[in-house]
């Protein structure tokens, strides 16, 4: 429903939402990105790396979009909506293919500094960007429980 004239957007708890799952894609970004660059120079450290850059980047990219599934109820199981938004599945398709053709076609890859990943690569950093799904769902499922609102 519509909030009441006056009420911040903030209100229902999507301020708190808005801190915990910002922190929760950085989370995710950050560990592709390290493990990006252990990867790449065996050592756990800050260092320039285009494995860990690259795989930052399409963990952030990825996350953000399976998360936009998340956000189609605040409270709600995405899993139990009873629709689904052919738009939003062809947004991500049209996404996936533009972040992994950015990391695979090399004048694209140069421009960002990016380096083409391999399969695994690529693989860890999109199970890491899916890791949202879950994790949101769980915070929800505890808040359904504890009936916050």
């Amino acid at each position: 429903p519509p909030r009441r004239p006056g009420e911040s957007i903030f209100a229902g708890g999507l301020g708190l939402d808005v801190v915990w799952q910002g922190l929760l894609v950085t989370a995710l970004t950050l560990a592709a990105y390290f493990t990006g660059v252990r990867l790449e120079t065996g050592v756990w450290q800050v260092a320039q790396s285009g494995v860990g850059v690259s795989m930052a980047f399409l963990t952030m990219s990825m996350a953000e979009i399976f998360h936009s599934f998340n956000m189609r109820s605040q409270r709600g199981s995405v899993f139990a909506l009873p629709t689904h938004n052919p738009w939003l599945w062809a947004a991500m398709a049209g996404s996936l293919a533009l972040s992994l053709g950015v990391l695979a076609w090399p004048p694209a890859a140069a421009a960002f500094g990016f380096e083409q990943l391999a399969p695994a690569q690529c693989g860890l950093a999109l199970t890491l960007a899916l890791a949202v799904l879950p994790a949101v769902e769980l915070g929800k499922s505890l808040l359904r429980l504890f009936s916050v609102k």
